[in-house]
Parts: structure tokens; C-alpha cells; sequence
């Protein structure tokens, strides 16, 4: 019979070990318990286990401390780390102190029953080297891709030392020469692309050797060892079912480099969303781009505030231009948060929306690349000329029905709106579902009606007092409007009227 110990500060998690899982129905028997690594060491030594479980992170002595101890006296004793912490570090400790196991405490009862299995049956093999090889094989193996891109990424970043990359890549036997040329990328993607499928595309491509991180961003770093690296992007491009916009490094660098490669490449990341999805950029064109000029850039918000004041159907157009415009000319992102704010700012003053204001500043400087800072811009835009529109409009209407009776020009309206002839009328159309024509010819009608059932006033002197200058006119358009004539309807509200008395 196999025996087993289990140590773990937590009493519930022993409890739950011991009754959980039926041990005996699988020739398992627990033989002791410990709630720290000095009583675990003692009890090994004491007890000789076959299988020991063990949490990391205990009291007095941790188990890779008490695991490595303990490995020295029993080489044999299986040693199955039990955690509730996904880090790297215990994972590196335990394949570099020849632990067998390594699983998590939210793992169900079946996984940690078959990982001790396993256990039980290497116990069967014959040699203590072979023992040791498989164990670590199967550590690496099952944890590969979590200790891989950690690696990795500590070491793209600059949070891990040359040295400690090697050894780490020892361990996981990942095979790089210290002499080989990579030529390093920095890929943007046009959608947030799963790491998974990023790391199954890279393999996929298996005629290229590569080192890839993937950060939380929609940034992928990495280096790759090619004579074609144009022809490579596009067949990841191809695989990945997506398109990039590549930074690619001016030079070939050795894996040394990399850290400092990545790290300078940092300050064109914001760059990158100037360019067009799908082409690619060597460094050097990034630090020889022609800036925007400080007055051009002026010029361009004078225009876009005048186009505002106006109401102009510009407005837009020009803060398009002006997105693009600072694309083209790689406007550093800070430059252009500060000019969207001086836009902005008059706009939201003259709105009186003073907190929003605020909110607004202080919000954009939270923004970490254009497009945000573009999209915030439009929408709060999109408010405000709804606003603007609905006051425009109420203006327009209340002239009109104040002033219906003489006439009425489109160029008197438009000044009043504030906006130009062509614009008000579309806005007018969009708003009412009327041309103002239309709405004119109603309101003057409507007043007519009344005037016809409640007066003895002449036909003649009510087209006058309703804004028409002569009879013709005034029929005309009531009869649009009520499908009879003038005199025709005050005949029929007279007979009505006579009828119901």
C-alpha cells in the first residue's frame, strides 16, 4: 500500500484531502499530518512517506524549503505541492528542486486524486535518474505555456536580468544562441487577439525561431529569426485572420538586446495609431517624421471653433481633418490631448456646462492613445450640436409664429438660427418632417381658420392679416392645405353652426 502525509496550515484544507478522496479504494493510505514545514520535515523523516502534499506558503518553513530538505534525505519520497497562488517563482522552485507535482487548491477532488496517481505509479519505475527526468518533464510540461510567456515577458520588459534568463530558459529548456541576429517587432493589432491563439499562430509558423510577449494591451513584442520578415508578417497576418501595424527594428539585434529594444520602442507605441492597419513601419521612419508645426496646429483649432460658432455642417469635416491631419504629421499624444482640450474648453463654456467641463479635462488626460481621445471628442460633440440644434430649431419656430403674418425670408431665418440658408433647411426637414415652406403655409392656414369661424372680417383682410398680399395667393394655399376654399369653409362652419342651434 502507498502511504501519504499531508501537510497544510489550514485545517480545512486537510480535512477536506483526508475525506474527500477515497484513499484506501486506491491502495492509498494517510499515515500523518502537519501544519508546518518543520513538522512536515519531521514527520517525513520519522514516517518515510511514499507521497507527501504540501502547501507553499505555510508558516515557520515553506514547503519548497521544507521540500528541498526533505528531497535530500528521501530522494524517493514523491512531493506534490499543493497552492492557491498561480506565480511563476514557486513553479521555477519546484522544477529546480526535483519536486514531482505542482497543483492548485481550487483544483477538484478528481484532479488532485489523478495527480497523486501519477505519483504512485512513477513510485513503480527503477531508476532514481529516470525518476527525476520524468518528474521534471511532466512539471515543465503541463506548466509550460504559464512559465514560458512569464519568462518572457519579464525579460522583454526589463523586470529580469540577462543571467536570470538564462537560467530560467535552462529549466524550461528553451533553445536560443547568445550569438544568433533576431530582427524584434512590435505588432498592433486592428482587434484584441486571444494569447492563445497568438502562441498556436507563431508555432504554426515552426520555419521560424521566435520569442513572443504578449502584454494586456493590443500590443504584441516580439523577435524572430528571418532573412524575410516582410513575407513573415504577412503569413502571421494570414494566419491570425487579422492585419497589424508593425514597428520593425531597424537592425538585427542579439536576445541580449531585446530589453532595451522594447524599452525605446515604448515611446512610439502612441505612434503606431497613426498609421494605416496593415503596413509597416521601420523605426527609423518614426524618428525622422516631419512634426506638426505648433501654428498650423492653431490654425486648424481657430477653424474648427469658427465652424462651431456657426453651427457650420463643416464642423465635423474639420475635426476629422484635424484627427487626420495630426495622424499624418504624428502629432505626439500629448500635444494632441492639449488640443482637443483648447477645443473643447470654449465649447463647453459657451454651453455653460462648467462641471462637465472639468470632468471632461480631466478625463482626457487619463487617455492613453488618440482614438480614445477622438471618440470622447465626436460623442460629446454629438451632444452638444443636438442641443444647439434643438435650440436653433426653437428659435426659428418661435420667430415664425411670432411673425407670420408679414414676410418671412429663408436669409432673416437663417440669422436668426445662427446657422447658414442650406443647413437650416436641412436641419429644419430632419427636425419638423416639414420644409419651412410647409410650415409656414400651415401656421398661416391654421390662423386663417380661426379668423374665418370666429370673425366677420372679409376674406380679403384675413389673407392680408395671415400674410398673404393677395387673394389668389390665399386661396391657393388654404385650399393645399383644407381641400376647399376660403369662402367654401366659412359657408360650411356657418351651416353647421346653424344646424346644431
Amino acid at each position: 500500500m502507498t502511504t501519504l502525509v499531508l501537510i497544510d496550515d489550514e485545517p480545512l484544507i486537510k480535512k477536506g484531502l483526508r475525506y474527500c478522496i477515497d484513499w484506501e479504494a486506491n491502495d492509498i493510505k494517510i499515515i500523518g499530518e502537519a501544519s508546518n514545514g518543520e513538522e512536515g520535515y519531521k514527520l517525513a523523516l520519522s514516517k518515510k512517506p511514499d507521497i507527501i502534499i504540501t502547501d507553499i506558503k505555510m508558516p515557520i518553513m515553506d514547503g519548497i524549503l521544507m521540500s528541498k530538505k526533505i528531497k535530500t534525505v528521501l530522494p524517493n519520497t514523491k512531493i506534490l505541492l499543493l497552492s492557491g497562488y498561480d506565480d511563476k517563482e514557486y513553479l521555477l522552485a519546484a522544477i529546480e528542486n526535483k519536486i514531482d507535482g505542482y497543483i492548485f487548491k481550487e483544483s477538484s477532488a478528481d484532479i488532485i486524486l489523478e495527480s497523486v496517481l501519477k505519483l504512485q505509479k512513477e513510485l513503480h519505475k527503477n531508476t532514481e535518474k529516470y525518476e527525476i527526468e520524468e518528474s521534471k518533464s511532466e512539471l515543465v510540461s503541463s506548466n509550460y505555456n504559464v512559465l514560458y510567456q512569464h519568462t518572457i515577458n519579464e525579460f522583454f520588459n526589463n523586470e529580469l536580468s540577462f543571467h536570470s534568463f538564462i537560467h530560467q530558459a535552462e529549466l524550461l529548456e528553451i533553445n536560443f544562441s547568445k550569438n544568433d541576429y533576431y530582427t524584434p517587432l512590435l505588432l498592433l493589432c486592428e482587434n484584441l487577439v486571444d494569447s492563445n491563439k497568438i502562441n498556436q499562430t507563431f508555432f504554426y509558423l515552426s520555419n521560424y525561431q521566435f520569442f513572443i510577449c504578449k502584454s494586456k494591451d493590443k500590443y504584441i513584442r516580439a523577435l524572430v529569426k528571418t532573412d524575410d520578415i516582410n513575407f513573415f508578417i504577412s503569413k502571421l497576418s494570414t494566419s491570425l485572420n487579422t492585419l497589424f501595424v508593425s514597428l520593425i527594428g531597424k537592425n538585427k539585434i542579439k536576445i541580449d538586446q531585446s530589453p532595451s529594444f522594447f524599452n525605446k520602442s515604448k515611446k512610439y507605441e502612441t505612434s503606431l495609431f497613426w498609421f494605416k492597419i496593415g503596413t509597416n513601419v521601420f523605426l527609423e521612419d518614426l524618428s525622422t517624421t516631419k512634426k506638426l508645426e505648433v501654428i498650423e496646429l492653431l490654425e486648424i483649432e481657430d477653424k474648427i471653433l469658427s465652424s462651431y460658432k456657426t453651427q457650420s455642417p463643416d464642423f465635423f469635416l474639420n475635426l476629422d481633418e484635424h484627427f487626420q491631419l495630426c495622424s499624418n504629421n504624428l502629432l505626439d499624444l500629448e500635444v494632441y490631448k492639449k488640443s482637443i482640450s483648447r477645443i473643447i474648453t470654449p465649447i463647453l463654456r459657451d454651453q455653460k456646462k462648467f462641471e462637465e467641463l472639468d470632468f471632461t479635462l480631466n478625463l482626457i488626460k487619463t487617455m492613453s492613445n488618440p482614438f480614445e481621445v477622438f471618440d470622447l471628442m465626436k460623442k460629446q460633440c454629438n451632444l452638444m450640436q443636438q442641443h444647439s440644434q434643438n435650440r436653433m430649431i426653437l428659435r426659428v419656430l418661435n420667430y415664425i409664429n411670432k411673425n407670420y403674418s408679414g414676410p418671412i425670408s429663408l436669409d432673416t431665418l437663417a440669422n436668426e438660427g445662427g446657422i447658414s440658408q442650406t443647413y437650416l433647411c436641412k436641419l429644419f426637414k430632419d427636425e419638423i418632417g416639414l420644409t419651412i415652406t410647409e410650415y409656414i403655409r400651415k401656421i398661416r392656414i391654421s390662423n386663417a381658420k380661426k379668423l374665418l369661424e370666429d370673425t366677420n372680417q372679409r376674406v380679403n383682410e384675413i389673407a392680408y392679416k395671415v400674410g398673404y398680399q393677395n387673394y389668389k395667393s390665399f386661396s391657393s394655399c388654404f385650399l393645399k392645405e383644407t381641400n376647399t376654399n376660403p369662402r367654401a369653409y366659412r359657408k360650411s362652419i356657418l351651416k353647421n353652426n346653424n344646424t346644431i342651434k
